[in-house]
């Protein structure tokens, strides 16, 4: 009894705490985009093809948030003559177990470094999205069963299957994050919510970290047809379901691992308007130096949403900008929440001057004036003092 208690009181303090302080999706970088590596047998122009084309393949699913991209007839293309696509490329000699003798022999691993430009243009041309480099993050509570019983997987617990997750959250760009375990999570999730899929209380408890989205998942006890594992994606509100086995961990989680980062990428990931005219107006203020000037311009031309940006005009601390889309004004919005370096200051109105001006209205063959939409202007204050260079 006092145990639960505790447990009450702990999630009552946890929900008074969320009160206090609202707080918002977290984004972090994603490096390394654009490189993979391959494991190839020698350094001959037939090894290098084939592990250019699977090094190839993964970078075009990280970058498309798309485990579907390579079904694309654009892609199939591509993947053929991998080498049109690399920067560089170059060679580690290692030592791996071979899967079907299980004895150690060399082998040598293929390190790529693709042309960003190059595979944005190919993705966008098969018609497919480009995820950004800054990314949401995902909060996993996982269980795991075995003799011993059910316990939450951390680098203590279980070291092999966060390796494994690890590994397959960074073919996909997908950043993961996992509860500290201190007193407060113990308080307000236990194992048996997460294996009873009790989401109340693991949503409850996950507030503190921010997360876009909650991932909790549990892992059965091996049995002799395999492993066995159950998942529920908590995500805008809403929670879907899905289950996953395999022979080995790698194929248990490789299905949730996909089944988030398409998810996500559906949400924020940006596809081409294709129309050339497709601008608003951007307002910011807080703008106080040259220094403030360089870094927002460096951010919004390097932003996937859009295309291609002009200062309008000029006052004080504010400036204007006319901005062409590469996508649509909500997808924008919803990048520049993520990233939080500006911060939305009041919601979107037509700019009054663009409204009543002679260019937004013409006349009709029968006489009649015809008064275009207003273009859309949105309005946010700067709010960083570091963007990084990284391409």
């Amino acid at each position: 009894m006092a145990i639960n208690n505790m447990k009450n009181l702990g999630r009552l303090i946890l929900w008074l705490t969320c009160l206090v302080l609202p707080v918002a999706a977290q984004a972090v970088e994603v490096k390394n985009l654009y490189k993979a590596s391959a494991i190839v047998a020698d350094r001959s122009a037939q090894s290098l093809r084939q592990g250019g084309k699977a090094a190839l393949a993964e970078v075009i699913i990280r970058v498309s948030g798309n485990s579907n991209a390579l079904e694309s007839f654009d892609i199939s293309r591509a993947l053929a003559d991998p080498s049109r696509f690399m920067e560089q490329y170059g060679y580690n000699k290692t030592i791996l177990e071979n899967p079907e003798t299980g004895l150690p022999e060399p082998v040598y691993e293929l390190k790529v470094t693709f042309n960003a430009r190059s595979i944005n243009q190919l993705i966008r041309r098969a018609g497919l999205s480009i995820w950004a480099r800054n990314r949401a993050e995902v909060l996993v509570w996982l269980v795991i069963e075995d003799e011993t019983g059910r316990r939450f997987v951390n680098e203590a617990t279980a070291p092999q299957v966060m390796e494994t997750l690890q590994k397959l959250a960074a073919r996909r760009g997908l950043p993961l994050v996992f509860p500290l375990n201190d007193l407060t999570d113990q308080l307000a999730v236990t194992p048996s919510d997460v294996w009873g899929m009790f989401m109340d209380p693991v949503v409850q408890g996950s507030e503190r970290y921010a997360p876009a989205a909650v991932l909790a998942g549990k892992i059965y006890a091996p049995s002799a047809t395999g492993n066995l594992a159950s998942w529920t994606l908590h995500m805008d509100n809403r929670q879907n379901m899905l289950d996953s086995k395999g022979t080995n961990m790698g194929e248990i989680l490789a299905p949730a691992v996909d089944y988030v980062a398409d998810m996500l990428a559906n949400k924020y990931a940006v596809t081409s308007s294709g129309g050339d005219a497709d601008f608003i107006w951007l307002n910011v203020d807080g703008v106080q130096s040259l220094e403030d000037f360089a870094r927002l311009t460096a951010y919004l031309e390097k932003l996937e949403s859009i295309r291609q940006v002009n200062m309008g005009q000029l006052e004080e601390d504010s400036i204007r900008f006319r901005v062409y889309l590469e996508s649509d004004i909500e997808n924008l919005q919803q990048l520049l929440a993520l990233d939080k370096k500006l911060i939305k200051i009041s919601p979107q109105v037509p700019h009054a001057g663009v409204a009543i001006s002679a260019a937004n209205n013409s006349v009709g063959n029968n006489g009649v004036m015809h008064h275009k939409p207003a273009i859309p202007e949105l309005n946010y204050h700067w709010y960083s003092t570091y963007v990084s260079a990284e391409p």
